[in-house]
């Protein structure tokens, strides 16, 4: 088998599952729960857990190359499972979704949550790539409700600029790292081909939708109650405000990253939305 894809129902992950579905690649998609995946049709799924460490072991039998993605606070404890069961005499290629939030000015969970899991992978001996992540643009789902129900978006960081990306172009960067050589040893950052505020984002939604949305903004006391719901510490909470209103993070500025990887031009903010339109109507 050449090609283990784990977090394969993810927006990364079924985007990378398509394309491997349609390359004619030999792979094999891991999920929790593979009846309820509706993965492409010709994908052979497969169950397991990166929290299960015995669950791993009859799927990286002969496995060549490993897509990797965990979630939240256990990313360490996944990625030191999947380590352990690697062997560095037959895997040739690891690729580990990971988080430009490790290069920021504060220190985060999410960057500390990656930044532990990076070191696990790097650990294990075997060639590994890290692909960091800035601001998914389907981020911007999470303002459709709002949208839909009342034209109006809330945000604590209405002034502040990212650069989001596409899932679809991280799904293309990890492909080409899964299937060709001198990607090894390497963290990429990867972002979007263009700067926008929140602002600029509702805009351009209001346009194709033919409607003015509102921006109001979120009182720091309630976007810091959002943080501490979730389980942060308030110093945490308070950090994660100032990253989040920040113009000059690594994740606020454009790359050419996945042109250099891929050889084409990363997808647009426009192009998202234009495929995501029902989200907002």
């Amino acid at each position: 088998m050449g090609i283990l894809v784990f977090g394969s129902t993810s927006k990364v992950g079924r985007s990378l599952v398509s394309t491997l579905v349609q390359t004619g690649a030999d792979f094999v998609a891991v999920t929790r729960d593979p009846a309820s995946a509706r993965l492409p049709q010709g994908a052979v799924v497969r169950k397991g857990d990166l929290e299960d460490r015995e669950s791993l072991l009859p799927l990286v039998e002969g496995v060549e190359s490993v897509f990797a993605v965990g979630t939240g606070a256990g990313l360490a404890r996944q990625m030191a499972n999947l380590a352990s069961v690697l062997s560095p005499q037959s895997v040739r290629r690891v690729v580990f979704l990971s988080s430009l939030t490790i290069e920021g000015q504060e220190t985060n969970p999410i960057g500390e949550w990656h930044g532990a899991a990076e070191e696990r992978l790097s650990a294990a001996g075997v060639p590994h790539t890290f692909l960091r992540a800035g601001v998914f643009m389907s981020n911007a789902a999470n303002w459709g409700p709002s949208i839909r129900e009342g034209r109006i978006v809330r945000s604590a960081a209405r002034n502040a600029f990212s650069a989001p990306i596409h899932p679809a172009d991280l799904a293309d960067v990890a492909h080409a790292c899964l299937t060709s050589d001198g990607h090894a040893g390497r963290a990429y950052a990867l972002t979007g081909p263009e700067s926008l505020s929140v602002e600029d984002q509702l805009d351009i939604i209001g346009d194709r939708l033919g409607i003015d949305i509102k921006l109001e903004e979120l009182p720091d006391s309630e976007a810091v109650e959002l943080f501490t719901r979730r389980g942060s510490s308030l110093a945490e909470a308070e950090a994660a405000l100032r990253t989040l209103r920040s113009s000059s993070e690594p994740w606020c500025y454009p790359g050419n990253t996945t042109s250099t990887i891929t050889g084409r031009p990363g997808r647009r903010f426009t192009n998202w939305v234009d495929e995501n339109l029902g989200l907002f109507q």
